[in-house]
């Protein structure tokens, strides 16, 4: 937001679109990007799970988001395939790990396993690196275990129809405000409707912790 406030200050009109894969703007409930990112995610665990299948491994699979968890968790929700995902707001000492880890090899048996992991997390607060902590794992419960940071492939999407869709809607946003000169606004979407936030009342904060949707998949 800084850039597009400092614009307007200048005197300059502002129209301001969402765009980046991290879904951490607060003007919008979903950002352009985002869901093209999301589904790379999703296609990058089911080819990871069948590996970590067949090999009766443990795969640790790192995503991006920035401060914000919404690309883990929404991906970790989504999949069956994915037994935990661990955030900036619930990340267990290796302990806790390490036993929570124990009991799904007990309840799944020799299946493949996934824990997906926002970044900021490992090597920062409780838990080591990915390194140390794959290592570490498969020394103290004796099967492979393996870590995977997706990295920048997350950035380069193909975008979905529904992200074009979205995108193409914003940008018919856009186009309306301009005309009707409303200008210095933040353009949102709700995942039905577009809404418009000024950039005075625009805020830099966290649009929380997703801990009800990831309590909501450790029960299920």
């Amino acid at each position: 937001y800084e850039g597009s406030k400092l614009i307007s200050q200048l005197g300059l009109p502002v129209i301001l679109l969402p765009a980046t894969i991290d879904n951490d703007v607060n003007s919008t409930k979903y950002t352009i990007g985002f869901f093209s990112a999301l589904e790379e995610i999703g296609q990058a665990i089911k080819k990871i799970w069948y590996t970590a299948n067949s090999h009766s491994q443990l795969t640790i699979v790192e995503v991006m988001g920035r401060d914000c968890s919404d690309l883990g968790v929404f991906a970790s929700y989504s999949s069956p395939l994915v037994e935990l995902v661990i955030t900036q707001q619930n990340v267990p000492s290796y302990e806790e790990l390490r036993e929570k880890v124990r009991k799904m090899r007990e309840f799944r048996g020799n299946k493949g396993l996934v824990i997906v992991v926002v970044e900021k997390v490992l090597g920062v607060s409780q838990l080591p690196s990915m390194s140390e902590l794959t290592k570490k794992l498969e020394e103290d419960l004796g099967f492979t275990v393996r870590g995977c940071s997706l990295g920048h492939t997350q950035r380069g999407a193909t975008p979905t129809t529904w992200e074009m869709f979205v995108a193409s809607s914003f940008g018919r946003e856009a186009f309306n405000s301009f005309e009707a000169r409303e200008f210095d606004v933040a353009i949102g979407f709700d995942g039905d409707n577009f809404y418009r936030t000024k950039l005075s009342e625009v805020v830099d904060k966290s649009k929380g912790d997703r801990i009800s949707l990831i309590e909501s998949k450790d029960r299920f």
